[in-house]
């Protein structure tokens, strides 16, 4: 969508024909339709609507994080490197939206620019998708804006180029000093970030090897991970023949703040319940999970229990929900019977045991 928006406002500031906006307009709505409609006719426009938007703005005060303005980490001497490359990390989004700011203006000194107007409106999408959750993932497309938008608005900045007297801004030399100033500062930032973190990975890298399993794909992870992956991906596909379902638990079902949905890529197996990931801690979808699991019967689960999994952070959503029927279920009808690492297996308890209670977190 957002790339639509910047081609539409760099064609129509190139062309200035309502006709050639139009096909454009009209092309665009027929590829996203191509590509939605299967969703469309399988699922319904109420559902693919809700799945993109609705879920979205409902329950938007469970996933946002607060911007990054008052950073709390150590800044030693003694360690400046890396405790330098956290600070600057830890700002990455506040100079994205500085550095959109500064692109911005060098827009209007450019007097709205065809090609440069349509990347300032793809960086305002971008910074849409920054704010819901300012951390890397989601600064990653407005930082590739950037890297691409500022050094354009720099250039004519610093030569005085493609400048008009009448410009509110074409006169007063001083003003565009202080953009590219500006501009410039924020690319070296920027920059730095970058050199400092692959940096880091290139003087002192973390040991990895590559997961022994079929559906990893060559994917490396630290040696302690491999191994637990590899012994886990095996027991589960003992135990669950192909085309069988398992159920992956978090560490705790009242405090979820990721899952591990990949362990279903990993051995192959399918999930019972309808969704991989969302809002386990609630009541209504641990009551769900419970009857998916009482209707299919699952010969294993797995239970991921990195500290990751329940890490609180500052939302709705690391709040401990005080809900644990989950857990409960889980204690009394299944058992563990192997651990590798951060991986669980468990299976059901033995029909002439019956059903036990247990504690409801590991």
């Amino acid at each position: 969508v957002y790339g639509a928006a910047a081609g539409a406002a760099a064609l129509a500031l190139r062309t200035r024909s309502w006709r050639e906006l139009l096909v454009y307009s009209g092309s665009a709505l027929a590829a996203g339709l191509l590509f939605y409609g299967p969703f469309l006719i399988a699922a319904g426009a109420g559902t693919v609507w809700d799945e993109l938007i609705g879920v979205s703005l409902r329950e938007r005060d469970y996933w946002t994080l607060p911007f990054p303005l008052g950073y709390d980490g150590p800044l030693r001497l003694g360690h400046l490197p890396k405790d330098g490359k956290d600070v600057l990390g830890f700002y990455v989004p506040l100079l994205l939206v500085l550095g959109l700011a500064v692109a911005a203006a060098g827009v209007w000194v450019r007097r709205f620019e065809a090609r440069v107007a349509g990347l300032a409106v793809l960086g305002l999408g971008c910074l849409s998708y920054l704010v819901s959750r300012p951390d890397e993932l989601h600064a990653t497309p407005l930082l590739v804006v950037l890297a691409a938008l500022l050094p354009i608005c720099l250039a004519p900045l610093l030569v005085g180029a493609e400048r008009s007297p009448g410009h509110p801004l074409g006169a007063r030399s001083s003003v565009r000093g202080v953009l590219a100033v500006a501009a410039a500062a924020l690319l070296a930032l920027l920059l730095a970030h970058g050199v400092l973190n692959r940096g880091s990975a290139l003087v002192r890298p973390e040991a990895a090897e590559a997961v022994d399993v079929d559906a990893a794909a060559g994917a490396r992870v630290p040696p302690e991970e491999a191994r637990a992956l590899e012994a886990t991906v095996t027991e589960v596909q003992r135990l669950v023949p192909p085309g069988g379902d398992i159920y992956v638990l978090p560490r705790r079902s009242d405090l979820v703040r990721i899952g591990n949905p990949l362990l279903y890529v990993l051995t192959e197996r399918g999930n019972p319940t309808d969704r991989d990931f969302g809002l386990l801690s609630r009541e209504g979808e641990q009551r769900a999970a419970i009857a998916a699991l009482k209707r299919e019967r699952p010969p294993a689960l797995i239970r991921w229990t990195d500290p990751r999994s329940s890490r609180p952070e500052p939302n709705e959503r690391g709040k401990p929900s005080g809900i644990v029927v989950l857990d409960e279920y889980v204690a009394a009808n299944y058992e563990r019977v192997a651990r590798n690492g951060y991986y669980d297996v468990l299976v059901p308890v033995t029909s002439t045991r019956g059903p036990r209670s247990g504690p409801a977190v590991p």
